[in-house]
């Protein structure tokens, strides 16, 4: 027991000590190259359909909730479909009258375990011919299976999620379009990366896929590992949330830029470290989402990229470190 003990006590300050060399390396490295502000910013044409992304918010989030619930919400206007694999429930709601479907995975069901269930790992997919993160890959593999048999071609389909229910809903918007179904469009709420540089290039034209994401949520910049071929990477349309009704609107190839994706960049702009990531993080609630849009709902703004913190308020996780770096 005493070795276990004298064992774990310098792991954990060999990491420490690790995490703040990491810290200093990457401060220096963003100072140095100064990438962030020689990101330009192009026009982004489409407009954000609010209403839409708030619509699709509520789906996302009442997916967590009993299926009384959603019943209660959803039964007057759609037939509802609810299962489960792996732990990870699932709804399908089918207007007829708009020959529609709508799916909405859930994600975990706080933070902290969505952080540790991240792994690096990859699996090919034979379908796809792209490697997907294993975490995400066969649970989501096995929801499509499922709703291959249950969906009809000839209807319409959107699918959403949130946070890990956003990752899955990725790969299953991709599994439904291989098998030729007409999927309209993925919104995801703080989704995190679910396959690298290859799988986006061969994936990016799939699907209309749109991501939400708080700019004080860093689970979307995880997985931060891989080689820079084959690096874990992100597609669709970037929408950064930001306080008091701002908000940023990148379209492709701006949401790809190293710059605005890369989890080293926020680590080192905040004094992140990975001790955070096992704090509860509320600005990756769906709960903090559904607040954001709502005020870009009422009375929205669009900021330039680059003017994004000065819309951010000393709350969340950011907040938190502004107030450490004022002390």
């Amino acid at each position: 027991m005493t070795f276990i003990i004298g064992f774990t006590l310098r792991w954990l300050l060999k990491g420490w000590i690790l995490a703040k060399l990491a810290i200093v390396v990457r401060r220096w490295l963003v100072k140095k190259y100064n990438l962030e502000k020689n990101f330009k910013q192009s026009q982004c044409d489409e407009k954000v359909r609010w209403h839409s992304i708030q619509w699709y918010g509520n789906l996302a989030a009442n997916v967590y909730k009993s299926n009384e619930k959603i019943d209660k919400v959803y039964s007057k206007d759609f037939t509802i479909y609810t299962n489960e694999i792996n732990e990870i429930k699932y709804i399908v709601l089918t207007d007829d009258s708009t020959k529609s479907h709508y799916v909405s995975i859930r994600g975990t069901t706080n933070s902290h375990n969505a952080m540790q269930d991240i792994n690096f790992f990859k699996d090919k997919s034979k379908r796809l011919g792209i490697n997907i993160h294993t975490g995400f890959h066969r649970t989501a593999e096995m929801i499509a299976d499922d709703l291959l048999s249950r969906l009809d071609k000839s209807y319409k389909v959107s699918v959403t999620g949130h946070s890990l229910g956003g990752a899955a809903a990725v790969v299953v918007s991709w599994y439904l379009d291989y098998a030729d179904f007409n999927v309209e469009e993925c919104v995801t709420f703080g989704q995190p990366k679910v396959t690298d540089s290859h799988g986006i290039r061969a994936m990016r034209d799939k699907i209309k896929l749109t991501r939400v994401v708080n700019e004080t949520d860093v689970v979307p910049l995880v997985p931060p590992t891989g080689t820079h071929r084959h690096r874990y990477a992100h597609s669709g349309t970037l929408i950064k949330l930001l306080d008091n009704g701002k908000f940023c609107n990148l379209g492709e190839p701006d949401s790809l830029n190293f710059g605005i994706n890369s989890f080293w960049l926020f680590a080192a702009r905040e004094s992140f470290s990975f001790y955070e990531i096992g704090k509860e993080m509320p600005d990756h609630f769906m709960t903090h989402y559904l607040t954001n849009v709502e005020d870009i709902v009422k009375d929205g703004d669009e900021v330039l990229w680059i003017d994004r913190l000065q819309h951010i308020e000393d709350g969340g996780i950011m907040g938190e470190f502004k107030k450490k770096d004022k002390k």
